[in-house]
């Protein structure tokens, strides 16, 4: 009986161990890092945005070539996921990106279709 109790602790264990292998890292990044202002490394969706929150709201607008390209828009970010979603009802476009910091002043995106992130340079802290 004993050795049944063992063998299924094992094999319970040995089963689990890939899956706790690839499961992810905890999200180290937090909404009030997110809020600021951000340019393009060259790649990514939008050449500068900013995320914002202003009386319970979060606000998203971007620019392209210095005029105003996206206004009105909203996110939200999930801790548990590192995931940033963007929607902007007046187009009708959303995006999803997962989310990490290369530092305090680089911001990674990455989208679920993308093999690598793009890079954003913080230009302004956020209000």
């Amino acid at each position: 009986m004993v050795l049944r109790a063992i063998h299924t602790a094992v094999l319970g264990a040995l089963l689990l161990a890939p899956a706790a292998a690839w499961a992810a890292p905890d999200c180290t990044v937090t909404q009030a890092q997110l809020i600021a202002a951000w340019q393009s490394g060259g790649e990514g969706d939008f050449e500068q945005f900013e995320l914002s929150r202003s009386d319970g709201r979060n606000g998203f607008d971007s620019w392209l070539h210095q005029r105003p390209e996206l206004l009105g828009g909203s996110w939200t970010f999930d801790p548990k996921t590192c995931r940033l979603l963007i929607d902007h009802a007046a187009t009708g476009q959303h995006w999803e990106y997962a989310v990490s910091l290369a530092d305090a002043k680089t911001l990674l995106l990455r989208a679920p279709d993308e093999r690598r992130s793009a890079r954003y340079r913080k230009i302004a802290n956020g209000r």
